[in-house]
């Protein structure tokens, strides 16, 4: 099949690239192992992980999350976290979101959160 073939010599390729000496001894691999960490929901012990691999920079992951407060699992039907609609990933942004909303501000009005995941991680999912 010339399509898997295809894909399979870009995929080579894309290894081979992640392999390149950048000059010091250090891949483009190590180099980006030292800039990016994998990140995974710490935060909540409920609900399935996230099907894509999602990544941070390094130095936001030596940063601890604030403690979540929100009952968020209280909020939500049970059949949203048992069905798999959200991730873990999603449900510790609305989580997050819906505590931040709870603040109110000195004016009155209540704090703001904003979403800022990258492509494909489902904000639209979440913020629905």
């Amino acid at each position: 099949n010339t399509l898997a073939k295809a894909k399979e010599e870009a995929a080579t390729r894309a290894r081979n690239a992640a392999d390149t000496d950048l000059g010091g001894g250090e891949s483009v691999s190590e180099t980006i192992a030292d800039v990016f960490a994998g990140y995974h929901c710490g935060t909540l012990d409920r609900g399935i992980e996230h099907p894509g691999d999602i990544a941070e920079a390094a130095s936001l992951s030596s940063i601890a999350l604030p403690a979540a407060t929100y009952p968020l699992f209280d909020a939500i039907g049970d059949d949203i976290v048992a069905s798999g609609k959200l991730s873990k990933l999603q449900l510790e942004g609305v989580l997050f979101a819906c505590q931040k909303h709870c603040e109110r501000l000195p004016d009155g009005t209540r704090a703001g959160f904003m979403i800022g995941d990258g492509a494909g991680v489902g904000k639209g999912r979440q913020i629905s």
